[in-house]
C-alpha cells in the first residue's frame, strides 16, 4: 500500500533493534526513517543513544556509524564535522555522535531524559564528554531542594541508574573535585535515601581514599544524616579503593593511607551519623581479621592503629544498648574461639 510508518513506530523498530543489539536491522530501519524523511523525535534520539551504546563496545560495519553521522549532519546546529575520518578510533568517534545528539535536541527544543543521559555517559568518561550529563543532573537536584514542581518538570528525572552511572564516570580523573562533592552533598540532603545512598555507593566505588574522605568530611560539617548504607559504603571504601591493600593469603588488609582512622574519627564525633547492621558486620569482620593477623604474621603499629580505630566506632554504635544486649548481640555472631578479639569493646562500654 506504499503507506511510510509514523516516527512513533519508527522509534520502537529502533529501541527493538538498539535492545536485541542487531546492528544491521538497526541500519535497515534507520536508513529507512532518513530516506522517508521523518523528523526525529525524544523516543528515536533515545534509540539512537543505545545503539550508540551498543556501537562504542562493537561497531560491525563503519557505513552504520557513517549512516548515522550523515543523518545527524542534516540537523546539527553547529554544523561541526561529523565524519569518521576526523577522529582517532570509532570509541572517540561515537562519542562524538553522542554530543550531536544531545547539541540537536537541545536545539530543538527536546528535553534529554534519563534513559539517554545513560547511554550517553556510557560512551565516553572524558570529562568534556560527561559534563555534559552533570550540568543536567545538577540543574534536576538544585530543582529538587528549592521544591519547584514548575522547573522541576523540565529536568531530567533522576534515578537510581542514573546517579550510579553518573558517579562511576566522574573517577579521580575529573578535574573539579570540589563540584563533585557539593552535587554529592546536595543529593544526600535533599533526595530520599534509596537515590542517594546509590549515588555514594557509586561515588565510593570510583574515587581513592582520600576523596571519600573529604566527602565525608563535608557530609558531616552540614550535619547530613547518614543511613547505615551510607556509612557502610565509605568503610569499604577505605579497603577497596585503589591505594588499599586487599587481604591475600601472605598478606593482611590494610587501609588507604590508614585512612579508616581518620574516617572512625569523623563518624564518632557526629550525632547525625547511623550505624546498624551492615557497619555493625563490617566492622566486626575487620577487627577480628586483624587481630588473627596481629597473633599470625606479627604485631604491625599502623595494624593496631586500624583495629582500635574501628573498635571506637564499634563502641559508638552499641552506646545505646545495654551490656547484656551487645553481649548476647556478639556471642550469636562470632565464633566463640574469635570473642577474645572484642572483650575491649564491652569493658569500654562498661567503663572498665
Amino acid at each position: 500500500m506504499g503507506i511510510l510508518p509514523n516516527s512513533m513506530t519508527f522509534a520502537l523498530m529502533l529501541r527493538l533493534y538498539a535492545s536485541r543489539e542487531d546492528q544491521e536491522s538497526f541500519h535497515l530501519w534507520w536508513c529507512k526513517m532518513d530516506g522517508g524523511k521523518v523528523k526525529p523525535t525524544l523516543f528515536v534520539f533515545r534509540a539512537l543513544m543505545h545503539q550508540l551504546s551498543n556501537l562504542s563496545h562493537e561497531c560491525e560495519n563503519v557505513v552504520y556509524l557513517n549512516a548515522i553521522g550523515d543523518f545527524l549532519r542534516k540537523y546539527e546546529p553547529r554544523n561541526s564535522a561529523t565524519d569518521s575520518a576526523n577522529f582517532k578510533n570509532t570509541k572517540e568517534y561515537v562519542a562524538h555522535l553522542g554530543r550531536t545528539v544531545l547539541d540537536i535536541m537541545e536545539a530543538r527544543g527536546i528535553g534529554s531524559d534519563t534513559i539517554c543521559l545513560q547511554n550517553y555517559l556510557l560512551l565516553s568518561q572524558d570529562p568534556d564528554h560527561v559534563i555534559r550529563a552533570l550540568v543536567l543532573v545538577e540543574d534536576a537536584v538544585s530543582a529538587t531542594s528549592k521544591r519547584d514542581e514548575s522547573v522541576g518538570q523540565d529536568c531530567v528525572h533522576l534515578t537510581s541508574r542514573l546517579l550510579h552511572t553518573l558517579f562511576t564516570a566522574l573517577d579521580n580523573s575529573f578535574p573539579d573535585g570540589q563540584r563533585i562533592r557539593k552535587l554529592m552533598v546536595n543529593i544526600v540532603k535533599d533526595l530520599p535515601n534509596d537515590l542517594s545512598e546509590d549515588a555514594v555507593a557509586a561515588y565510593c566505588a570510583a574515587n581513592d581514599g582520600y576523596n571519600a574522605l573529604q566527602l565525608l568530611r563535608e557530609l558531616l560539617d552540614v550535619r547530613c544524616r547518614l543511613t547505615d548504607e551510607h556509612v557502610l559504603f565509605f568503610l569499604t571504601n577505605c579497603y577497596t579503593c585503589e591505594s588499599s591493600s586487599p587481604a591475600s593469603e601472605d598478606s593482611r588488609p590494610r587501609s588507604a593511607n590508614g585512612m579508616i582512622v581518620d574516617m572512625a574519627s569523623l563518624l564518632c564525633a557526629s550525632e547525625t551519623v547511623t550505624m546498624e547492621a551492615g557497619c555493625l558486620a563490617f566492622l566486626i569482620q575487620h577487627i577480628v581479621d586483624l587481630s588473627k593477623w596481629q597473633q599470625r604474621d606479627g604485631f604491625e603499629v599502623s595494624t593496631q592503629e586500624e583495629t582500635h580505630a574501628m573498635k571506637k566506632l564499634l563502641v559508638r554504635a552499641f552506646a545505646h544498648f545495654s551490656i547484656p544486649q551487645v553481649t548476647e548481640f556478639l556471642s550469636k555472631v562470632i565464633a566463640r574461639d574469635d570473642l577474645v578479639h572484642v572483650t575491649s569493646i564491652i569493658d569500654e562500654l562498661q567503663g572498665v
